[in-house]
């Protein structure tokens, strides 16, 4: 129930290799409160259909999809990982613009069972058919 020190962590995205998405250097100062989420973007606000600001924008947020793979370390320990880096991503749907979401209880993010396809949608612009919950609970 405390908050968590983001200081001390990067992102890295599968490429040919773990490019590093997010350095430490975007995340210094940065908290994330507990039972809360935390919002990466690769625009503002007011720059993509998401109607609220991301806690981090930076443009080299962008994701594959294909051989997707997402990884958060913290003091260079691996904290979390999210799909598995083949093939198509474990859960959404690209073409009807559904987000691939994280269910309530996590495990093993490597595996399709820990994700679910959304069907909800929260914090977007009006007009916006994106289907996701940037920001706020995931619904699976």
């Amino acid at each position: 129930n405390n908050n968590f020190d983001l200081s001390n962590c990067y992102i890295t995205r599968k490429d040919s290799g773990d490019v590093e998405m997010f350095g430490t250097g975007d995340f210094l100062g940065k908290t994330i409160n507990a039972h809360s989420y935390f919002l990466l973007s690769n625009y503002t606000g007011a720059g993509s259909k998401i109607g609220i600001e991301p806690n981090i924008f930076n443009i080299k947020m962008s994701l594959s999809n294909t051989n997707l793979q997402i990884k958060l370390f913290c003091n260079d320990v691996l904290i979390d990982t999210a799909d598995d880096g083949s093939g198509i991503p474990l859960m959404g749907d690209n073409v009807n613009k559904k987000s691939m979401s994280r269910r309530l209880t996590p495990g093993d993010g490597t595996l399709a069972e820990n994700w679910c396809t959304a069907s909800t949608q929260v914090n977007w612009d009006d007009g916006a058919t994106e289907l996701g919950t940037p920001g706020a609970q995931n619904f699976c």
